[in-house]
């Protein structure tokens, strides 16, 4: 009996942890994100101008391409599968080369779970005519704090904001915060033509130059207009700041589902 009784309380005391652990999210709004596609990504500031800013993106697993939506716009590839990233400039057919960092591919679902993001589920909405599920998501300050994440620029404040997640297309199709709002439009599932992430044979590859120096006086102005900027005060959505097709300069941000889709 005393043997049982042992066994009993064992069992019982094996079972506490489980009940005790804090709960954590086991729900990616994003887990089934094709990553095969191509779109149209118009993202809006609601800080500063109030102009979009128009791209076409072209995904194919490791394989990125964003046009930037201008008339002097670069087009930016990226190619997981030989660590390069180019730069091209249709306006004289130029393009530079530099070796790929990883982040940049890191899709937006990645980039949530890196940063501690919590997403929640607050509703369903149509957006471009597909019903979507809507999630609100919050960065997990405890996360960020023990260094989990280990995030390359720790926001200085909460990154707050929703997404809309297609129903049928499981794709990122709306992300909304303080600052920006993107949305994903004219959305085709399936690889792009493979050419798209090829480099045209009559561009010319030129070498990078070293950095600008500035003035004294045009540095204080770029400082000014720094300070500017940082007035909105908070990271950009994670579909616009993990994917290189959300970001209106090649230098800006490490994705597309990147991007987005994903979180």
């Amino acid at each position: 009996m005393k043997r049982l009784m042992s066994a009993g309380l064992f069992a019982l005391v094996s079972l506490l942890p489980a009940f005790a652990a804090p709960a954590e999210e086991t729900t990616d709004p994003l887990a089934n994100a094709p990553t095969q596609y191509s779109a149209d990504l118009v993202v809006t500031r609601k800080v500063g101008p109030q102009t979009p800013v128009n791209m076409k993106i072209y995904v194919d697993g490791n394989k990125r391409r964003t046009d930037q939506g201008s008339a002097a716009g670069n087009i930016i590839i990226l190619r997981g599968d030989l660590s390069k990233r180019y730069i091209l400039t249709p306006s004289n057919k130029t393009y530079m080369e530099a070796a790929l960092d990883p982040r940049m591919l890191e899709s937006p679902s990645d980039w949530a779970k890196r940063m501690g993001l919590v997403h929640e589920k607050v509703g369903t909405e149509d957006v471009n005519g597909e019903t979507c599920d809507k999630y609100s998501y919050a960065s997990d300050a405890k996360k960020m704090a023990s260094g989990q994440n280990k995030p390359t620029m720790p926001p200085t404040r909460a990154i707050t904001g929703f997404i809309w997640v297609g129903q049928n297309s499981h794709m990122l199709l709306k992300s909304e915060n303080e600052v920006t709002t993107a949305e994903w439009k004219n959305v085709k599932v399936g690889p792009p033509d493979a050419s798209v992430f090829e480099l045209p044979s009559d561009y010319k590859k030129i070498e990078a130059g070293r950095p600008f120096q500035m003035k004294p006086q045009e540095q204080k102005s770029e400082e000014q207009k720094s300070e500017e900027q940082k007035s909105g005060g908070q990271s950009p959505s994670p579909a616009v700041s993990a994917s290189p097709e959300a970001s209106a300069s090649p230098e800006q941000s490490p994705s597309a589902q990147k991007s987005d889709g994903d979180k």
